[in-house]
């Protein structure tokens, strides 16, 4: 085996990361509109409100919600699921902090359970083997672009089981649309 680049080998990525936040005069116009306007905040704005009309339009939704970032989503997920004390919800076992951490914010516990090796999804049949009478919901992570298969997902959670599909690394996927604009999907 060759030596690490750490240890003095050949350095594989030579190029620096480019500078994020991405952005360019289109985003730069956008908020100096917004901080021109000094209405910075959702309640009387309207920026906030077609981001969310667009965004749920894209998807093929009836509403979109936008929160502050993805734990914000989960917990607003977990809150309308009605999670609570003495309830379980299946999570991926490779996965942000914030998956299990939403889950642990209500006082429920989140069980864990291994992904698959080529997708690095929730694995369907792990999932079915750790339901139990204090399951309340399923979280399936899309990582990376690659969809949990939710379908099969669906069926394992039948009633009154819910499931949550996490679409953070999801958005513009060619599956999207598809996935998501089913009706009794939360997603986040």
């Amino acid at each position: 085996m060759p030596d690490l680049a750490l240890l003095g080998g050949h350095k594989t990525k030579t190029k620096p990361f480019p500078d994020w936040p991405m952005y360019d005069d289109k985003e730069r116009r956008a908020l100096m509109e917004v901080l021109e306007s000094r209405v910075w905040w959702r309640t009387p704005g309207i920026k906030t409100l077609e981001f969310e009309r667009a965004f749920a339009t894209f998807h093929r939704a009836k509403h979109g919600i936008a929160v502050t970032n993805g734990t914000a989503a989960l917990e607003v997920v977990m809150a309308a699921l009605s999670v609570g004390p003495g309830d379980e919800v299946i999570v991926p076992d490779f996965t942000f902090i914030a998956t299990a951490s939403a889950v642990l914010f209500t006082g429920a516990l989140p069980v864990m359970v291994d992904v698959l090796p080529d997708t690095y999804c929730i694995d369907p049949d792990l999932v079915e083997a750790a339901i139990t009478p204090r399951t309340k919901a399923i979280i399936a992570v899309h990582m990376g672009g690659h969809p949990a298969d939710l379908d099969r997902l669906a069926k394992i959670a039948g009633f009154p089981l819910s499931h949550s599909p996490d679409c953070c690394w999801f958005i513009n996927s060619n599956r999207t649309c598809h996935l998501l604009r089913k009706p009794d999907i939360l997603t986040c």
